[in-house]
């Protein structure tokens, strides 16, 4: 009975062993998958677009990555920045660019502001200012770290063309002396004087001009404002020769008509020709409402830069007509006979100057 007993009690304490051994080993969890390597996706660097803004530039060229070429009129000049990118594409992040310009052999930094999606400079007026025809080197860089931490860069250069204005001085010439510092305008191929010359010579010395009324209060600041009226045989004559050995001289007909053309007017017929007015007497006539007298027809707005200001014709005895009026501008005879370029209400044009007297715009040869 014992031995049975002991019997089962080892058979039961076998089993109680073996199901604790059992019980002990643990199942391994099934290996948890390695998520996919993924490829760093590649990003664009976008590419640089740099411009002229369109309140200083009548026609721009805007430049991209390839060499390109901006041109403005205007000697206050402010640059647009900006990165060309495509929805629906990836692109790289990109620095702030930087913008330099090159004249000579000396590059400076123009300093950009940024406004919106785009990069803006401040308004350019001491690096051009009075620069006539003057060609500069612009180059935009910005740089940008793509998906594989790679450094890259990206770069636009252009040319920008300044300087529709300049100056000129003709200093000491033949018998003459003038030191004013005079504007002067490109149009088409030529450069014009911008205003009347203001010259004394031996037949206008300090003289006061006065209007047909004898009123001064309006005129008083004349020849500042207007120049002198200059006689053809007397003043234009002599001066044709001592101009002769110099840059500039009396326009032709010729010339004033082709400036005209310049500004897209139309020749009506040799001898007395007409422009394709009121567009180009608009485009020459300086503000309506300080230099002319005429209101309501159309607005002077000077687009060319020519600036022809009501003047009026000056009489023999140096008395203004026509003030505010008409602008009389001197050109080189024809036949002897002599011509004026004259501007008027809704029109320009090249006609005989019978009176004799008038302003004078030099043009460079």
């Amino acid at each position: 009975m014992k031995i049975i007993s002991i019997n089962r009690l080892f058979a039961f304490l076998m089993a109680s062993l073996l199901m604790v051994a059992c019980s002990s080993e643990t199942t391994e969890p099934d290996p948890i998958p390695e998520p996919p390597i993924e490829e760093p996706v590649e990003k664009i660097t976008p590419s640089l677009h740099l411009e002229v803004t369109e309140d200083y530039a009548r026609s721009t060229y805007p430049a991209d990555n390839d060499q390109a070429d901006l041109f403005t009129e205007s000697d206050v000049v402010q640059f647009e920045l900006h990165f060309e990118m495509e929805e629906g594409k990836e692109y790289a992040e990109m620095d702030d660019p930087q913008l330099f310009v090159t004249m000579g052999e000396e590059e400076k930094e123009i300093a950009l502001t940024k406004e919106g999606d785009h990069y803006i400079s401040a308004e350019i007026t001491d690096l051009f200012k009075d620069q006539m025809l003057e060609v500069f080197a612009l180059r935009a860089v910005a740089e940008s770290t793509d998906a594989n931490a790679t450094e890259q860069e990206t770069t636009t250069e252009a040319q920008i063309e300044i300087g529709k204005f300049g100056t000129m001085t003709l200093g000491t010439f033949g018998e003459y002396t003038d030191d004013h510092i005079y504007k002067t305008v490109k149009i088409g191929d030529q450069i014009w004087m911008a205003e009347n010359l203001k010259m004394e010579t031996a037949t206008h010395q300090g003289k006061v001009y006065k209007d047909e009324d004898n009123n001064l209060s309006e005129i008083i600041n004349y020849v500042e404002e207007y120049g002198h009226a200059y006689h053809y045989d007397n003043d234009v004559v002599p001066m044709m020769t001592a101009l002769e050995k110099t840059d500039w001289q009396i326009p032709t007909a010729d010339q004033a008509r082709e400036m005209l053309v310049a500004l897209g007017g139309v020749a009506e017929e040799d001898g007395y020709w007409a422009s394709n007015y009121p567009n180009i007497a608009n485009d020459v006539l300086t503000d309506d409402e300080q230099y002319w007298s005429f209101e309501g027809v159309f607005e002077g707005n000077n687009s060319s830069g020519l600036g022809l200001k009501g003047s009026g014709r000056t009489d023999p005895d140096l008395f203004v007509v026509s003030f505010k009026e008409r602008s009389v501008t001197h050109l080189q005879a024809i036949d002897s006979s002599p011509r004026a370029l004259r501007a008027e209400e809704n029109t320009i044009r090249v006609l005989g100057n019978a009176g004799g007297f008038g302003g004078i715009r030099l043009i460079r040869e």
